[in-house]
């Protein structure tokens, strides 16, 4: 183990206050830091997922020890799961489990709940193991004799940078479909790549599930496929492709055409977000289409605070402007339209857009960027606004209602639109002037 490595894991262990008491209190226990924690220490990524597994601890007695420290939370008391929140320090939280076997239900079609679990306190910690889905996931690490258990040669993988099954690949996906999206998410995540025999498994399970016996939820279809491709867009899109996976998760046939990865490349080389690296991915798709990869997508729901949020309004709001590009020529557009495609707040995104569709196909974009931005300065010229402010209204809607009180109010939307456009073409350059226009109106 690397000094880095045991620097990690030495970190992790003092976090755990009990242990050394855990220790005393029961000679026999042992404590494993497990799964993707052990994953991401060897390879000195920040990891937020710490779980342990408890071994030759009765049920009862783990649970008035751990209560002692921090509280417990039963997510599946009867599988002898938990979550855990120290009382000193509430943002650190584990899982802690017994170890467990699980074995897939005669009955199952392959969804990731179909499985009979069982938890027993002395089951030898590499059985426990054997039930995990990769080898890079199915190490542990002892806490009281600090040393790795690796019986599936898992940190030999991790050097490898490869993601392989335990055991049999086919009966591993057979038993949860989901493990297929897993397998891509982390090859994107890590930078690694799938096994030849996990390559070939995946490509003959495409071809023989079709899309009612993919049994796998939209939630976790959709939260997979935007890790996969938040974390690599061009691996993920041509991954997904590769094993014909994009019709399971879009819920509709989907191909992309070679400027489509140019048009992704690019956004990832300026470090675009995920709403507008989503518009670069279905920019060429029929409207109709388009809504309904993103209703797919929101399935994932991210909390707002994550990366991974699904912004639908942003979304939105880029695809009806760059169906409005695609219709209209930019000469045609009014101030006011030109204002809403160009100043308005997500304006920066939907620039970065067109930049990267002029790098990847610079003979057929029309507008040209050059063209949108001149128009652009030649309203803060006009405005006499600072470049990249929001140019401020000269009057609203109760200024209307004093000026003219008789104006039917589905009208009062309509003469702020012809105020509005009379300030952008510089007619209006004070509030006295719309005043005095309002009031030769009445």
């Amino acid at each position: 183990m690397s000094r880095l490595a045991q620097t990690n894991f030495k970190n992790i262990e003092k976090k755990i206050s009990f242990l050394s008491i855990f220790f005393k209190t029961f000679p026999y226990g042992n404590i494993y830091l497990v799964g993707g924690a052990v994953r991401d220490l060897f390879l000195n990524r920040k990891t937020n997922d710490i779980d342990l597994v408890i071994q030759h601890v009765p049920k009862n007695k783990l649970e008035l020890f751990l209560q002692k420290y921090g509280n417990l939370y039963f997510v599946e008391k009867k599988f002898g799961t938990y979550k855990f929140i120290f009382k000193n320090n509430p943002d650190l939280i584990f899982d802690i489990a017994l170890p467990r076997t699980e074995e897939s239900l005669s009955t199952s079609r392959g969804g990731y709940r179909e499985f009979s679990i069982k938890s027993q306190k002395d089951l030898p910690i590499e059985k426990d193991l054997s039930r995990r889905d990769f080898t890079i996931n199915a190490m542990a690490y002892n806490l009281r004799l600090k040393n790795l258990i690796d019986p599936f040669k898992g940190k030999q993988d991790l050097q490898k940078h490869l993601i392989r099954s335990v055991g049999d690949a086919k009966q591993r996906f057979k038993e949860d479909h989901s493990r297929v999206l897993r397998a891509i998410r982390f090859a994107c995540e890590l930078q690694f790549s799938l096994s030849r025999s996990m390559v070939q498994t995946i490509k003959n399970f495409s071809v023989q599930i079709d899309e009612k016996n993919f049994q796998v939820s939209k939630e976790i279809k959709a939260r997979e496929f935007i890790k996969s491709f938040f974390s690599d867009p061009i691996q993920s899109i041509c991954l997904f492709e590769r094993f014909d996976l994009l019709k399971y998760v879009f819920s509709i046939p989907f191909s992309f055409q070679k400027k489509t990865i140019k048009r992704l490349k690019i956004l990832q080389q300026k470090k675009a977000p995920l709403s507008l690296l989503l518009v670069g991915l279905i920019f060429d798709l029929p409207s109709q289409e388009q809504t309904i990869i993103i209703r797919e997508l929101r399935f994932s729901g991210f909390p707002t605070n994550c990366p991974l949020y699904i912004n639908q309004k942003e979304i939105n709001w880029l695809l009806a402007a760059t169906y409005s590009l695609k219709t209209t020529k930019i000469t045609d557009l009014s101030n006011v339209e030109f204002e809403k495609c160009f100043l308005a707040p997500p304006s920066a995104l939907l620039l970065l857009l067109l930049q990267a569709e002029k790098e990847s196909n610079p003979k057929q974009i029309d507008p040209t960027v050059y063209q949108i931005q001149k128009r652009i300065n030649e309203l803060y010229r006009i405005t006499n606004t600072p470049k990249g402010s929001l140019i401020a209204p000269l009057i609203t809607a109760l200024d209307i209602l004093q000026y003219l009180p008789d104006l039917p109010k589905h009208q009062i939307g309509k003469c702020l639109l012809i105020v509005r456009e009379k300030q952008l073409q510089g007619t209006f350059k004070t509030r006295g002037q719309v005043l005095r226009w309002l009031k030769s109106q009445s």
